[in-house]
């Protein structure tokens, strides 16, 4: 592999051109290029020189090691960086067995230093540890979703990234900017972000759409470290994604919570994760069979009051000595408005709600002098998935507001409920429904 890029370098001087690639520059005039700073994959230089010139002109203190596969293009290197009057450390580095030093450096840069998926991982987890407590990685990759633009990069995927797996070795920490796919984005920083749960671990259960979605991406905005509990993993880890995309703390965490035993790992999972858990909203329900109460099959009852009210009970229980652990908390169950009145041919899912509605404040009489709160919220009908076997048109007419609801105003009334804010509420049920229940 050596002497292959070793030929290519040979053939000719500046083998991918003298400007840097647009990505760092961007990214340049974001972040402190100060301190040390370690390239990898760095070719003949174009991206290296271009920092190190940059901060010389800013009279910021700067020095760089260069690590590269290649001998030709780290002697091409050494050529210009005397020329341009710069010290720089070169390596030549097989990636593949490299032994990462106690070095600690302020910024690692890889800007299309592509290998095969074990070395990746080994660079990746190499790249963290190396880093000081506030460095950056700065990456421009080809990931795995980039070959269907044609944008370039190598042809065969055992090069591409899985976006999954650098976000898996970088979970703790905040990403400035993370984006897989043909356009540029910017994401908030962090300093933007709410800190209205800092320090706080929040479980949202059903959180792979929907309500659930929506409070996750909330609480991480708000600054909470959340589990994204649900039963479906590949959306949960896409709702991770955002979350970290926007500077969050997230994991994924695939639950059925109608098992108990699922309900207890989650719980535990949200510990391991981030050492305490001190929020929780129960939000995970389905419709369940539609049928008047003589043709509604046992089996539809069954799993609706499972998955529905059940489901509650196993959260609470496994919750609630896990916040008594973590010197108290906040809960919220998503009931609906239909734990409050009735309506025809889904008592399965009218019983469940009302279930949870009584649960709550039982639940909140138990441990209200045990610095836990818990409430339930009471959702109209809202525009997610749940409500995909009606008409939407005949819904909307049910609200005086005469509209459906959004899973983001939803999301609201949770966040105050699990906040500080919302000291004095315990036992309450709060609905959000255009007026639904008050006709």
């Amino acid at each position: 592999m050596s002497q292959h890029w070793d030929s290519l370098y040979s053939q000719t001087q500046d083998l991918y051109g003298i400007s840097p690639n647009h990505f760092i520059q961007q990214i340049a005039d974001q972040i402190p290029i100060v301190g040390k700073t370690l390239a990898i994959a760095e070719g003949e230089g174009r991206n290296i020189l271009y920092l190190a010139d940059k901060a010389r002109r800013q009279n910021d203190s700067f020095s760089a090691e260069i690590w590269d596969y290649s001998k030709v293009a780290l002697q091409h290197l050494s050529a210009k960086a005397q020329d341009a009057g710069f010290d720089f450390t070169l390596r030549n580095i097989d990636l593949s067995d490299v032994e990462w030093s106690k070095e600690r450096y302020q910024n690692v840069m890889c800007v299309y230093g592509h290998f095969d998926e074990n070395t990746q991982f080994k660079v990746l987890t190499g790249i963290r540890q190396s880093l000081t407590d506030n460095g950056w990685f700065i990456g421009e990759l080809y990931s795995k979703e980039q070959i269907h633009y044609r944008t370039g990069g190598p042809k065969d995927t055992n090069y591409l990234y899985d976006p999954m797996l650098i976000l898996s070795v970088f979970k703790n920490d905040h990403l400035h900017h993370f984006y897989v796919g043909e356009q540029e984005r910017y994401e908030e920083e962090r300093s933007k972000m709410s800190t209205r749960f800092n320090n706080k671990v929040a479980l949202v259960t059903g959180a792979g759409s929907g309500i659930g979605r929506s409070t996750a991406l909330l609480l991480a905005k708000q600054g909470a470290k959340v589990v994204v509990s649900d039963i479906n993993l590949d959306a949960a880890e896409k709702v991770v994604a955002e979350i970290m995309a926007a500077g969050g703390h997230a994991v994924a965490n695939k639950t059925d919570t109608s098992r108990p035993e699922e309900m207890k790992q989650a719980v535990d999972f949200a510990v391991e994760s981030f050492g305490a858990l001190h929020l929780a909203f129960n939000n995970a329900g389905i419709l369940g069979e539609v049928n008047p109460i003589a043709e509604l099959s046992i089996e539809g009852w069954r799993r609706v009051i499972d998955i529905n009210l059940n489901a509650v009970f196993y959260g609470l229980h496994y919750q609630i000595p896990a916040m008594l652990k973590s010197g108290g908390g906040a809960i919220v169950n998503t009931a609906s408005i239909l734990g409050l009145v009735g309506t025809k041919n889904i008592s399965g899912y009218v019983a469940a709600k009302h279930g949870v509605t009584g649960l709550t404040k039982t639940a909140s009489l138990e441990y209200a002098d045990q610095g836990i709160r818990i409430n339930s919220v009471h959702p109209g009908y809202i525009q997610t998935p749940l409500i995909g076997e009606f008409e939407e048109s005949e819904l909307v007419k049910l609200h005086p507001v005469g509209r459906l609801g959004k899973p983001e105003e939803v999301a609201q009334v949770v966040a105050f409920l699990l906040s500080d804010e919302a000291s004095f509420v315990t036992g309450s049920q709060y609905t959000v429904d255009g007026s639904y229940t008050s006709q």
